[in-house]
């Protein structure tokens, strides 16, 4: 049978049963042997070279002697997650034994040899619930049906027990990402996004990156499952949102969101006052909407500005009514704004609020 190197190991142990640390021996012939009252699991191991996982196991009789006999072995394995691996039966010869002695001591095992083919692949890629890295093992336990009776025991000696090679692994499963965003949809609100809810089918950490539509990116360095960005002009944006696993697989999860100016500015008409406490000045009549429809907005310090196409702003001895310090929700102000222009200037645009807006 292969793997007689393991027979050092089984010497060790004899060595240490001699010693009176503990053991199953015999003095008699193979004839007196008895009948097995226990089965003990000696090792659980992996044979990358020929691709099998092999489990050691003996049999004692009630006084604790090494002993052999045919029966049933089911054998179960499990990775470190507990995802069950294996769980198959098989019938045991005593004829298949391997015994030999030593220093007039008869010892008997018994090695599986289980085809990688037979056992289900892992998914633990080696992390934990919160994503740290682990070793990634397996653990596995023994039952030995004798006659009408059930012998068992379990091999999980933590940092003896082996790690489950690259070839008993699933291959990796790309991150799941899962994207909610509350847009409150105005220019200079915050949109805030939400990805707590992105997994790792094999639990490892994420990485996320932000790509917010207008240029700018928050990169995974910085980044969080949590992230708020704001808009600093109206349009439609796509969200891009980039989860890399440990194994660098990605999933990747977009969003359009669309802001507008809370403040809805529209010229109503524009010219030169004809006569009055303004005459000769340029005159512009605004209508100031809310578009919020839940909530009054706090109206900013008032500023406003003719342009021309070339020379840039104006702004000389501008006249402007009180402007209340908020408009109610879904509210309109009119506001009638005076000028007094350089000559020669021609205005084209008004600014208002940062909002650029064309004369009619």
């Amino acid at each position: 049978m292969e793997s007689k190197n393991k027979v050092l190991a089984v010497l060790v142990a004899l060595v240490l049963l001699t010693m009176g640390f503990a053991g199953c021996v015999s003095e008699g012939d193979e004839d007196d042997w008895k009948n097995p009252t226990q089965a003990i699991f000696d090792s659980l191991s992996v044979n990358e070279t020929g691709q099998m996982v092999e489990v050691d196991f003996s049999l004692a009789d009630k006084d604790d002697r090494y002993t052999k006999a045919s029966g049933t072995l089911r054998v179960a394995i499990w990775d470190s997650d507990d995802f069950q691996m294996l769980d198959k039966t098989f019938d045991i010869k005593e004829k298949d034994f391997f015994s030999f002695v030593i220093l007039g001591l008869t010892a008997a095992s018994y090695e599986l040899q289980i085809p990688y083919a037979d056992l289900a692949k892992s998914h633990d890629w080696g992390y934990d619930a919160l994503g740290e890295s682990t070793e990634r093992k397996m653990h596995a336990t023994i039952w030995f049906e004798y006659k009408e009776e059930t012998f068992t025991d379990e091999y999980n000696s933590e940092f003896l027990n082996p790690v489950i090679p690259e070839a008993l692994l699933h291959p990796n499963d790309a991150p799941e990402g899962d994207l909610v965003v509350n847009n409150p949809g105005f220019v200079g609100m915050m949109v805030m996004c939400d990805a707590t809810a992105s997994s790792d089918p094999e639990g490892g950490y994420l990485d996320f990156e932000w790509e917010w539509g207008d240029g700018s990116t928050t990169p995974s360095i910085l980044a969080g499952d949590e992230e708020s960005h704001t808009y600093d002009a109206p349009g439609t944006y796509t969200i891009t949102l980039t989860i890399t696993d440990p194994e660098d697989a990605i999933d990747v999860k977009t969003v359009d969101v669309t802001v507008v100016w809370i403040l809805a500015i529209t010229v109503n008409e524009w010219g030169v006052v004809a006569e009055g406490d303004y005459v000769g000045q340029t005159y512009v009549e605004l209508t100031i909407h809310n578009e919020d429809a839940l909530a009054a907005t706090d109206l900013p310090a008032a500023a406003f500005w003719l342009l021309d196409d070339t020379t840039g702003r104006e702004a000389y001895n501008v006249v402007v009514p009180d402007v209340p310090a908020t408009l109610t929700a879904d509210g309109d102000l009119t506001l009638m704004v005076y000028f007094d222009l350089t000559e020669g200037f021609t205005a084209t645009q008004i600014e208002v609020f940062d909002q650029i807006l064309a004369l009619p």
